[in-house]
């Protein structure tokens, strides 16, 4: 009779547990990151920042960072895809 106090508490701190991990893999699944090229639509090229925060489209390219990649993007967006974040 002692051990059930116990043994209730721990398949409650089980389920708990499970419950979190699975909430946060569904979450980190459907919330992909994408670059936002939308806010640079009305910008050139030109007015781009130069820092450092790489982006890999699917052409094998490292762009320096998402404006400079949405710019690309712009005149052929049928061929350059955003592959992921980072260096390829």
């Amino acid at each position: 009779m002692i051990c059930f106090p116990l043994i209730k508490k721990a398949l409650f701190g089980l389920f708990f547990l499970i419950l979190t991990v699975s909430s946060g893999l569904s979450r980190k699944e459907s919330q992909i990151d994408l670059p936002e090229c939308i806010k640079y639509l009305s910008q050139p090229s030109y007015h781009c920042t130069q820092e450092y925060n790489p982006i890999c489209a699917q052409n094998g390219i490292t762009y320096k960072n998402e404006c400079i990649f949405c710019s690309a993007m712009r005149p052929d967006v049928s061929i350059l895809r955003f592959k992921h974040f980072g260096r390829c």
